[in-house]
């Protein structure tokens, strides 16, 4: 997920909970500025986002959704300038200075809220960034506002991308559930990042999922895997795979059908730019969007 949580109350948006002890939970080595594979995109998924502007014609300058210094490090190394927006005071203290100088001469960084963006930019974009930026939105309808908002920050060509969370396409609950991934992860068939946001994203569809608001209420969860934890149903190693991913707030994970149907509604034409290798690649997709 994002670094930041962004949404104005009048979109109906969730408090910020990514306070700086969650976003410490996604860092593997601060010293050497390494995050856990899964929650940040990867090296291949890096890639992918990359594949996904080598059309452009236009790469005067792009919009970064959040903090995420990967993609923030592959933006400014694609377009000639970048403007960063996060409204999270922690999430820009803990990764503004992940870049090097030279990288950060090409950023200008915004503390704004992401449905506030017409306001700051007399611009419009060549590309606008994103990882997992959808997810920290708190209804449906937020979704609706912020494609909307995007797509007239564009320019004539522009593009959106973005790495999207989402209940997959053929969903087997049973199949998916938490049980099912911690069989799996101790016979050695996921590692552990696979296993643990699974764990997170899937494993609790029945418990913690409201297939009718779209709504994973991801504190349920936090709460969920720390009882199994104390009640020694999970091992320490089982229990720090999963917590590494654990948000204190909830999230709108949208079903891949009602995603690609509200893109195509919201006027977008989409491309999914596919990673193999790694289970989550299945339901965390990185789409190239268009305005049609």
């Amino acid at each position: 997920m994002s670094d930041g949580l962004t949404g104005r109350k009048s979109a109906q948006t969730v408090p910020n909970r990514w306070d700086a002890k969650t976003i410490r939970l996604r860092i593997e080595d601060p010293k050497t500025r390494q995050r856990f594979a899964a929650g940040c995109p990867n090296a291949d998924e890096i890639k992918m986002y990359e594949a996904a502007t080598r059309n452009l014609r236009d790469k005067s300058i792009a919009l970064v959704l959040g903090m995420t210094p990967e993609l923030r490090k592959l933006t400014i190394r694609v377009f000639c300038r970048v403007v960063t927006a996060d409204n999270n005071p922690d999430a820009i203290a803990t990764y503004k200075n992940w870049l090097s100088k030279e990288e950060q001469h090409k950023e200008h960084i915004l503390e704004t809220d992401w449905f506030d963006l017409e306001q700051h930019l007399n611009h419009r974009v060549s590309a606008i960034m994103g990882d997992g930026i959808f997810g920290n939105l708190v209804n449906f309808e937020s979704h609706v506002t912020l494609l909307q908002l995007l797509s007239r920050l564009l320019s004539d060509g522009g593009v959106l991308i973005v790495r999207k969370a989402l209940i997959p396409a053929n969903f087997d609950p049973d199949e998916e559930s938490f049980e099912n991934k911690l069989k799996l992860f101790r016979q050695g068939a996921l590692d552990r990042a696979e296993f643990g946001l699974a764990s997170r994203i899937l494993g609790f569809y029945r418990h913690s999922y409201n297939p009718e608001t779209y709504i994973l209420d991801s504190r349920d969860i936090r709460y969920a895997i720390q009882k199994k934890y104390r009640q020694g149903r999970i091992t320490k190693t089982e229990f720090h795979a999963m917590n590494r991913y654990s948000y204190n707030g909830r999230n709108c994970i949208l079903p891949q059908e009602v995603w690609e149907r509200l893109l195509s509604d919201c006027g977008f034409k989409y491309r999914i730019f596919e990673c193999l290798g790694k289970d989550w690649y299945r339901y965390y997709k990185i789409y190239q969007c268009r305005p049609a």
